[in-house]
């Protein structure tokens, strides 16, 4: 799946419009709970912050210097500006991080050149976290950080605004995407229950960001196909035309899972499976679908909100499509569904050692 950076975002929460010094406490508090930190200081609120808000050193001794701007864009111009404060005013830069916490977006391009600039000043690794990365941190793992610096009344609307969303674009895409089916025969229910997609009247589409109204296919425009699987309570779930029939090995004793390779070995106490990518965009993230596709694409076009770390993936995983099981990092399998895969599992290797009698 190729997908290209947004260089703006709509309908988001406005960063620019907290304090200053409300911003940097944010982007501390997010990274106080991104691991166990050795030492994390605050500088930014002391008023003499050497080129950085926030130093934060980690247990192995790596090094980050992090920085807050709460501007309204971030040209590449800006960003070395702000490169070259903290590698000026700090001697021990060479062989650490960088992090740049922004309230805007930040264009592909400006983004290689920062990943570009400060390797070449010594930095091992350079991050940008923009709005949309900001915001699908809070919505999907901070919520309390949401309330405390936006407010209640704020996160009461915007899951208003949601809702009401959601439910527009549902029933849109219920009269555009889907066929007409008589659900009264029961071999029609079996083979849509056995394979969802069949409800589709287009095996794919291809999404477009809402913020490259003026050029959707451009250098730095954001897109990709993927292919329709089913409609779900939260949003559609696709699978990527990529990344399709994976291994996946599922220990017996734990229920957890690993990907791996087609020829590798299972380890004791364990079956294999097979499983697809897939994505979730959730139906208040969809904008508009245009059914007849336009001058790129024959399948339909959904133009989305790109609300999740620059994409409208609510999240990803592989799925079983036999059993519909899903394989969700660093989470064991279900034990309804594993029961199904492990049964899936010895039907077929009782299959197979038959035909080799």
């Amino acid at each position: 799946m190729i997908m290209h950076n947004p260089t703006r975002t709509t309908n988001r929460l406005h960063f620019e419009d907290l304090e200053p010094h409300r911003f940097e406490d944010l982007a501390y508090e997010l990274l106080y709970r991104k691991e166990d930190w050795k030492r994390i200081d605050n500088f930014g609120r002391s008023g003499s912050d050497d080129g950085i808000d926030i130093f934060c050193e980690g247990c192995n001794g790596e090094k980050w210097f992090c920085q807050c701007k709460r501007y309204m864009s971030f040209s590449e111009k800006e960003i070395k500006t702000v490169v070259d404060k903290i590698v000026s005013k700090n001697n021990n830069t060479n062989g650490g991080n960088i992090l740049l916490v922004v309230a805007c977006e930040v264009s592909k391009k400006a983004n290689n050149a920062f990943d570009n600039y400060s390797e070449s000043l010594g930095f091992k690794n350079a991050m940008i976290w923009t709005a949309s990365t900001l915001e699908a941190m809070l919505w999907n793992s901070h919520k309390d950080l949401l309330s405390k610096y936006f407010g209640p009344r704020e996160w009461n609307n915007l899951n208003k605004e949601k809702v009401l969303q959601g439910n527009i674009m549902k029933k849109e895409i219920q009269e555009k995407l889907l066929r007409k089916i008589d659900w009264n025969h029961n071999n029609t229910r079996m083979r849509i229950a056995e394979d969802p997609s069949l409800q589709f009247k287009y095996t794919k589409a291809l999404i477009r960001s809402i913020n490259d109204v003026d050029d959707p296919y451009g250098d730095e425009a954001s897109f990709c196909q993927i292919c329709f699987f089913q409609l779900t309570e939260v949003g559609i779930e696709f699978f990527d035309c990529c990344w399709i029939d994976f291994r996946i090995a599922i220990n017996t004793n734990t229920r957890c899972w690993r990907k791996i390779k087609n020829d590798e070995i299972l380890m004791e106490n364990e079956f294999d499976v097979r499983a697809d990518h897939i994505v979730l965009i959730p139906y208040y993230c969809i904008v508009d679908i245009m059914e007849e596709g336009d001058e790129r694409s024959d399948y339909p076009v959904i133009v989305c909100d790109y609300m999740f770390d620059n994409t409208p993936f609510l999240r990803s995983y592989f799925k079983n499509r036999k059993t519909k099981a899903d394989f969700i990092e660093g989470k064991p399998v279900d034990i309804p569904y594993y029961n199904m895969l492990y049964e899936e599992f010895q039907r077929k290797s009782l299959s197979i050692k038959e035909q080799t009698k």
